[in-house]
């Protein structure tokens, strides 16, 4: 594959990622107006956000191992494609039994999101650029929560909440056609039938590798505080800080707008040091560790009196969980063997799932019984801090794990790999 092509993917793989995140972050923009139209108390708000986890969580590993099965191309298709009609479903239903379902199956969609991203790094990029390649493609993520506040209050307040899931699942369809239509072939990896056959002996393998376990852990605790942002940051603004729907819109994509630039930029920093002959764990480890102290400081964030500097606390906080995400994410595709990489995704993002599932309903219940989020921040902050615990101590050497196959291959050392080009 050419430069120019690898380039491309990226840029893909950014794209990919900005409409998962639109998709994923329009029903937390437009639950403010949804609560009070449907007359849905915090609580069950909760319920309904945490929703898209149920099935998120359950698709991670099936299409973590699909994609490894049939390559990156066609299983990112399909799933966008059924994130696209699910989310446009959701404007239909004014039933929270309804809107849950239409959710539930966006879940289902977008859990290819990040697994195939990895998959797509582990397999293109050397080890000096991974980190790179991951930061720009999950800066796409961060464009996508700085851009839904601001699209979606705009269409609210012009054709009301449900044309903003028509507008947002349409956004989706056309890059599901830029994909299909450009993707560079990697003619090494991608194909189908070149891809290992997933067995549950593999997975197994997977499972007890100790550093599968660190990152799994780590995901969790992270994404807790991850998810609040992403599901109530809209809420606490206009319920908490009484900012309008439009002033909300601004204010909501500030924090998103800053991680987009940090994101990139923690994972081009820890490639950096590879590249000055740091060890690759140190390397890896260290950001994370440095972004996961910085975030926890959304811990004050309840109890400041103005809510500017509650806007910079969480700028701070969305910037560094960004930066520690961008290196985390890197961390998958120098463990996982050739492969193995959408599937070590899989079961790495399954638990931020789970921390997904978690996170909105404990807000809400705690909204619900305090009429606050002060709690709720600090809940999420002292998560992050566990999550720090996790890197120093429970995460390994950043190497590739032993085979979990049958069939031995030598791993090469990151100082052999040419620095002038991607591979």
């Amino acid at each position: 594959m050419s430069k120019l092509s690898k380039y491309w993917l990226v840029f893909l793989l950014f794209s990919g990622l900005f409409v998962n995140a639109i998709n994923r972050m329009n029903i937390s923009v437009a639950s403010p107006v949804m609560m009070k139209d449907l007359h849905i108390s915090p609580s069950v708000m909760g319920i309904v956000f945490s929703a898209f986890f149920w099935t998120y969580l359950l698709a991670n590993i099936p299409i973590g191992a699909f994609a490894d099965r049939v390559g990156a191309k066609k299983a990112y298709a399909i799933s966008a494609t059924l994130w696209s009609f699910a989310s446009m479903a959701t404007g239909l239903f004014h039933s929270v039994a309804g809107i849950i379902a239409s959710r539930a199956m966006v879940g289902a969609g977008e859990a290819a999101g990040f697994p195939i991203s990895s998959k797509v790094v582990n397999e293109t990029y050397t080890s000096e650029y991974r980190g790179t390649a991951t930061g720009l493609y999950m800066a796409g993520f961060r464009l996508g929560f700085a851009a839904t506040p601001v699209i979606v209050a705009w269409v609210i307040s012009r054709w009301g909440w449900q044309a903003s899931f028509y507008a947002t699942g349409m956004i989706s369809l056309v890059w599901v056609v830029l994909w299909l239509t450009t993707y560079p072939k990697n003619k090494l990896k991608d194909a189908g039938a070149s891809a290992k056959k997933f067995d549950w002996p593999t997975m197994k393998k997977l499972l007890k590798e100790r550093n599968t376990i660190a990152i799994v852990v780590i995901k969790f605790f992270q994404d807790y505080l991850f998810w609040l942002f992403v599901t109530w940051l809209p809420g606490y603004l206009i319920i908490q800080r009484h900012f309008t729907v439009m002033k909300m819109g601004i204010f909501a994509s500030l924090p998103w707008i800053v991680g987009m630039f940090i994101t990139p930029a923690i994972g081009m920093l820890s490639d950096a040091l590879i590249k000055k002959g740091i060890n690759r764990t140190t390397a890896r480890k260290a950001p994370m560790i440095v972004c996961q102290l910085l975030a926890s400081s959304v811990i004050m964030t309840g109890w400041v009196d103005s809510p500017m500097v509650a806007v910079w606390l969480v700028i701070l906080g969305v910037a560094a969980e960004g930066g520690s995400s961008a290196v985390l994410w890197t961390v998958p595709s120098d463990l996982a063997r050739p492969g193995e990489g959408a599937t070590l995704g899989g079961i790495m993002n399954t638990a931020g799932a789970a921390a997904g599932i978690l996170s909105p309903i404990v807000t809400g219940y705690i909204v619900a019984t305090t009429h606050s989020f002060n709690a709720a921040f600090a809940v999420a902050g002292i998560m992050i801090i566990i999550a720090t615990f996790a890197v120093i101590f429970l995460l390994g050497e950043v190497e590739q794990m032993g085979s979990a196959v049958n069939t031995p291959e030598k791993k090469p050392s990151w100082q052999t790999i040419s620095k002038d080009k991607f591979r």
